[in-house]
Order: C-alpha cells, then sequence, then structure tokens
C-alpha cells in the first residue's frame, strides 16, 4: 500500500531519527509516493524557541512571520542532509492548542495516511516530541504511526545492514487483526532482502494460574494448557493472514512488565519494526492497549508502526 508520509519535527537532533526512518521507508521500499515535512510552531513560546533553535534574534515585526521564516529554512536544510533525492515539501503550523492536537488535525484535515515522528525532541518550551508528547500523539492521531526511537543505541532503521525482521503483536481480539495488512506491506517492502515476519502473543493468564493453584490444580499445567490454545490460534492467524509470508510465530509467558517483556523481546530477536494496534482488551486478553503501548514505546529499541483501531472494528 503506497503511501504519502508526514514527517513531524521540531528541529532538534533528536528528531532527526525521524527523518532517517522516513528516508528508509522511500528509498528501501517503494512504498512512499511523496513526503512532508512540518513543524508547529507554538505562538506562546516563539521568541524563546528563537534563541533555543539558534535562530536569528527577532527584536521587532511580526514574531511569527519571522520564526516562520527562519524554521522553514531550518526544514529546507534538514531535507536537503536527510531526504535529498525525495520529493519533499514542507508545511509549518502555527500551533494554538497542545502540539499533539494541532499534529492530529493537521493530519485528519490533510488525509495523510502514515505519520512518522522520534520519541525524544527538546525541553522547556520547545517540548514538541518528547515522551509523553509522543504517546499522546499516538493518542490522538487517526493515521498509522511510526514512532521512532532516538535514544542512544537506538535501532533506527528496519534493515540495519542485516535482515529486516518484523515483529507482530496480537492479543486475539477481532481489532487486533486489522494491523495485519500493514505489517504485511511492510514485509513486501522489504522481500528484496529476505525478511522475516514473527507473530507474537503474550500468555499473560497469571490471575487464573493462581486461582487455580488455591484450588490445588498445578500452575504449569494451567500455563501449558493456555499456551497449547494461544499456539493452535497463532497458527490459524498465519495460515489465514501470512500464508505465502516468512513467520515465525512465537508464545511466550510474562514475567514482568508487558511493555518491558516486549521490548527485551525485540532486543533479543534483534527487531528493526514492531507492529500493534492501539486499541485491544483488557484483562484477560489484554496486550497491545493504552499504557502497554506507551509504555512500549518508551521501551523499544526500534521503531513502533502503532495502527488506530477502533474496538469493534474487526478485519475479515
Amino acid at each position: 500500500m503506497s503511501r504519502k508520509l508526514l514527517i513531524a519535527t521540531d528541529l532538534s537532533d533528536s528528531s532527526v531519527a525521524a527523518l532517517k526512518f522516513g528516508a528508509e521507508q522511500a528509498r528501501a521500499t517503494g512504498l512512499v509516493t511523496s513526503i512532508t515535512l512540518v513543524s508547529i510552531v507554538e505562538d506562546t513560546s516563539a521568541a524563546l524557541m528563537t534563541f533555543e533553535f539558534g535562530l536569528s534574534p527577532l527584536v521587532s515585526g511580526d514574531t511569527f512571520t519571522a520564526l516562520e521564516s527562519a524554521t522553514r529554512k531550518k526544514l529546507a536544510a534538514m531535507a536537503e542532509e536527510h531526504l535529498k533525492g525525495l520529493s519533499v515539501e514542507i508545511e509549518i503550523v502555527r500551533g494554538t492548542k497542545p502540539v499533539a492536537i494541532e499534529l492530529a488535525e493537521f493530519v485528519k484535515a490533510n488525509h495523510y495516511p502514515a505519520l512518522v515522528l522520534a520519541t525524544h525532541g527538546r525541553s522547556g518550551l520547545s517540548h514538541f516530541l518528547m515522551g509523553s508528547v509522543a504517546e499522546e500523539v499516538v493518542r490522538q492521531s487517526a493515521c498509522p504511526t511510526f514512532v521512532v526511537p532516538s535514544r542512544a543505541g537506538s535501532q533506527v532503521t528496519i534493515a540495519n545492514g542485516g535482515v529486516p525482521r518484523i515483529l507482530v503483536l496480537t492479543d486475539f481480539s477481532p481489532e487486533a487483526a486489522a494491523v495485519f495488512p500493514y505489517a504485511s506491506a511492510e514485509y513486501s517492502s522489504f522481500r528484496a532482502l529476505h525478511p522475516q515476519m514473527i507473530l507474537l502473543h503474550v500468555v499473560e493468564d497469571i490471575l487464573a494460574a493462581s486461582f487455580h493453584q488455591t484450588l490445588g490444580s498445578d500452575p504449569d499445567a494451567i500455563w501449558s494448557e493456555l499456551e497449547s490454545k494461544a499456539e493452535a490460534k497463532m497458527e490459524e492467524i498465519r495460515s489465514r493472514y501470512f500464508a505465502n509470508d516468512l513467520v515465525v510465530s512465537t508464545v511466550i509467558r510474562q514475567n514482568g512488565s508487558l511493555g518491558d517483556e516486549i521490548a527485551a523481546f525485540a532486543k533479543t530477536r534483534d527487531v528493526g519494526l514492531i507492529v500493534l494496534g492501539s486499541h485491544g482488551r483488557r484483562g484477560f486478553q489484554h496486550a497491545v492497549l493504552g499504557s502497554v503501548a506507551e509504555r512500549l514505546i518508551r521501551r523499544s529499541p526500534c521503531p513502533v508502526l502503532v495502527i488506530p483501531v477502533p474496538l469493534g472494528s474487526a478485519v475479515k
């Protein structure tokens, strides 16, 4: 599925990770038809942002107009350095609302099918793509969003000079199936590099095992039963949605924080992209919901593709 790609940046060095990832999507996959580089300038902090970004001091005239011009030049320089040879447009949004809302409204108004942003930016008045802001953008965005880590040691690109490995999470909810077409598209785009797709389900029904233990049942037997049922469902998913792809189905037990478990698994398997839905189920089938997705974004060693899926919307 080809797409226009919107890359959000706050002009910081950390946000360059998003540009590098966008460039890979355009150059290596052939999925991207055009790239738009966008930055949101918040009116309330315009003057101080000017000095923090190292732009020319503003002492008179229309502050926003001057800052917009300087920001546009900075974006053009970033595009020349990191997106050279690609079709790139530049947009400046005058922010009067929280950044996440401004960005979500811009995406929706312009019908962008995919967004890329980094997980770290600057602090203070230029705070844009850092920590909770990135998570809020994901909560607000109506389109699939690639969240790219910019922490030291993080893997920015999918291929990373080796075999691309794409980790797809499922909790077996009907909504979770909505991520499968996106995972298949990413897989197909790297076909020339012989990618591998890993389908992962985390068995986390610790309460059920404890409950059976109080009744005199063997917890290990309960876990084995849960894992066997999960493996059968995984095989059904693999054959139904990924029959022609190289897929490894894996079921693991949860021993700690679910987000941390997935991030550790991804690091161990040298995963280059994690694909998950922004909605799933709570409790027994809780796998890719809310705080779990957000914790994974904070901990992931590689880019995460978050697909917004309203509850009740299942893929047939």
